[in-house]
């Protein structure tokens, strides 16, 4: 059986022999801390202008998740701009719909951060680079990211990386995979709790990373896709009155999630005369009887157990949205993004979320906002007192000031997480690094 080196076309120098010269690779781990940046000199074929400018995109695989979503809205925003499209990974779901669109599709597996499988990537990719003249890469992931960086450095292409959507823990800052992902010429975080992590650890120039939020389905998530009657078929379902107000929780029912919090919180409002909330709590495939066993027997032993609805009453998160009057996030600790308070603002609802992790970013409040300009309310972790005053505030605006806040939440839903807007800030990157290279 042929050996690796032979199947693969390498040879290792007799001793004495001289190393080869000319076009060697270096080591991943001796490269420089970003590749080379495309001048004229070194590159002089690259684009000037995001119109007829490549784009390579490299990720896992297009299965139906949100990596992969969110390049195929990356690529499909790229062509109505007049640039070329293409994703290179395993095959997935996805597939026909990026074709669909205009974008290309080249096979590509790249799942190893060490070793040959890596230099085989590495190899591939300077082949994409030549054949396919390619201006940028963005990689999606440690392994894309390592790859991208060892191929850019012969072939000089602008460089653009995404940080995971979970902020990476404190652990695993250093390491060879995390170490892999601030090599870029730009770097796109899913928020600034999450850039300032690594910026602070790798001291990376702020003006090298720009957040981009992981984008939400402004079509499913809008206050027209539920009408008047299927939200009152859900009252009725779940015996609530109309003239009762709806405190929605979504989210993993988890010791971090603070819902032991709200608890309490309906306590307080309780005993302050505060009357006519629901609280539901749906939870999520994730969450465990256990857990749904402890928040209920803390509301019992809160007498507020008959105010609180536990499990999902519907398949649908946009109808127990829409059904909603106000939408609290009481986290203890960070999650790993604010995709459901986004989709809560797209459907025009007023939030409240405790200040810990990106969940301030996702909420325009004080002191960030002015109190007029507000689209919910932020509290402390760990304090019902405060979680309380915020369900108060929120569930006692008058119907003016309701629509108001309800309309700005929607707008800002709207320019900060739809689809086309995400889309849009990652063009703007990649514009700029365009730019910056003429």
């Amino acid at each position: 059986m042929a050996s690796v080196a032979a199947v693969f076309g390498w040879k290792k120098p007799e001793p004495g022999e001289p190393q080869p010269t000319g076009h060697a690779r270096p080591s991943v781990a001796d490269g420089p801390a970003t590749p080379p940046i495309p001048t004229p000199q070194n590159r002089p074929t690259l684009s000037r202008q995001l119109a007829g400018a490549t784009v390579l995109q490299i990720l896992p695989s297009l299965s139906n998740e949100q990596t992969a979503r969110t390049a195929l809205n990356v690529s499909e925003a790229l062509i109505r701009a007049g640039a070329r499209a293409i994703v290179a990974s395993e095959s997935g779901v996805l597939e026909s719909d990026l074709r669909e669109i205009g974008a290309e599709w080249l096979r590509f597996r790249n799942r190893s951060t060490s070793g040959w499988l890596l230099n085989r990537s590495i190899r591939k990719l300077e082949d994409m680079i030549v054949a396919e003249h390619v201006d940028i890469i963005h990689a999606y992931g440690a392994s894309a990211a390592l790859a991208a960086r060892a191929a850019a450095t012969l072939n000089p292409v602008w460089l653009v990386v995404s940080l995971p959507d979970a902020t990476i823990p404190l652990s695993q800052l250093g390491k060879r995979h995390t170490e892999a992902l601030v090599h870029g010429h730009r770097i796109l975080a899913p928020s600034a709790h999450a850039a300032e992590r690594v910026t602070d650890h790798y001291r990376i120039p702020r003006d090298r990373v720009t957040v981009v939020p992981p984008p939400i389905d402004t079509g499913t998530f809008h206050p027209n896709t539920v009408d008047a009657e299927t939200i009152a078929d859900l009252r009725a379902m779940l015996h609530i009155e109309a003239d009762e107000w709806i405190v929605l929780a979504p989210g993993e029912v988890s010791r971090d999630s603070g819902h032991m919090d709200l608890v309490n919180a309906s306590r307080i409002l309780c005993d302050r005369g505060a009357e006519g909330a629901v609280y539901i709590v749906p939870g999520t495939t994730r969450t465990s009887k256990r857990d749904f066993s402890s928040l209920m027997r803390h509301a019992e032993e809160q007498g507020v157990d008959e105010l609180f609805w536990l499990g999902s009453p519907v398949d649908h998160d946009a109808t127990l949205l829409a059904a909603a009057d106000v939408v609290v996030i009481p986290a203890l600790t960070p999650i790993a993004d604010g995709t459901l308070i986004a989709q809560a603002q797209a459907m025009a609802k007023p939030v409240i979320a405790t200040s810990v992790g990106m969940l301030p970013e996702y909420v325009l409040a004080p002191p960030r906002m002015p109190d007029e300009l507000r689209t919910g309310w932020l509290v402390q972790p760990d304090d019902p007192v405060d979680l309380a005053r915020a369900i108060s505030e929120a569930l006692t605006l008058d119907d003016r000031s309701r629509h108001e806040l309800s309309v700005r939440a929607w707008q800002f839903a709207q320019s900060s997480f739809s689809r086309n807007g995400v889309a849009a800030d990652t063009l703007a990157v990649y514009t700029s690094l365009l730019d910056n290279g003429a």
